[in-house]
């Protein structure tokens, strides 16, 4: 599944809960849509920072003591970093998520 067939189905997703009133949550199925969007975008990613240079925003699952952290996804948009940032704190509530530009941590769960 490409990118922009992963966000497309996620949109479809989102829009389809919005019309019934359910809002911007995200059902299971469509986590695992927007995890897949984020795979395949942080796939190409380091092939765009190497055409476009400059840093990107990074969301990352934290490891604890001393463990590396785990790259969800990456993009240059921070609407769509904190977007990705917001679902990922969802996804993974109560570990360690992390919204970053380059070395700087912009925001992290508790």
């Amino acid at each position: 599944m490409t990118y922009v067939d992963a966000m497309g189905r996620l949109l479809c997703q989102l829009e389809k809960s919005a019309r019934s009133g359910e809002g911007a949550q995200l059902s299971p199925q469509a986590t695992a849509l927007l995890i897949a969007a984020l795979d395949a975008q942080s796939e190409g990613a380091s092939q765009s920072q190497k055409q476009t240079g400059g840093p990107a925003f990074r969301i990352a699952l934290g490891g604890d003591k001393g463990e590396a952290d785990e790259l969800l996804g990456q993009t240059r948009d921070i609407s769509i970093a904190r977007a990705m940032f917001d679902a990922a704190a969802q996804q993974y509530f109560g570990q360690k998520v992390r919204l970053c530009l380059g070395p700087r941590i912009v925001e992290e769960t508790p």
